[in-house]
């Protein structure tokens, strides 16, 4: 899977949306993350790879419509989807999709994968 961002990425104005495509037809979470693990490499975690880690934060589960490749979008607001101050102004944060990936087994047959990971800075 793939994970895409869009919008303004503002405290007062957060129009972020988050976008998984090329995934299976099954519940997925995005998922934000203090910082980029092992300086960007990642952990092998599944059938995938783990690029975000510290203080994890659950911010949405989707099960994303149609038929696979399948395509997952946020719709909650990224900044208040957490504990309040989860985010503030001049953060960078880490994100990813984590979601469910059943039979045929992946190549750790796991039944789990993960997108690759976003970075995104945060303005006032």
């Amino acid at each position: 899977g793939t994970l895409s961002s869009s919008g303004r990425a503002e405290i007062t104005n957060d129009t972020v949306g988050l976008t998984a495509t090329n995934i299976r037809n099954q519940p997925g979470l995005f998922f934000q993350a203090n910082n980029a693990i092992s300086g960007g490499s990642g952990v092998t975690f599944g059938d995938g790879i783990r690029c975000c880690g510290g203080n994890v934060v659950r911010l949405q589960v989707v099960l994303p419509p149609g038929p696979q490749p399948a395509t997952a979008q946020s719709t909650v607001s990224i900044t208040s989807a957490g504990p309040p101050g989860t985010v503030q102004a001049g953060d960078e944060k880490c994100y990813q999709y984590w979601y469910r990936d059943p039979g045929p087994a992946g190549p750790c047959g796991t039944s789990f994968n993960l997108t690759n990971a976003v970075s995104i800075a945060w303005l006032p």
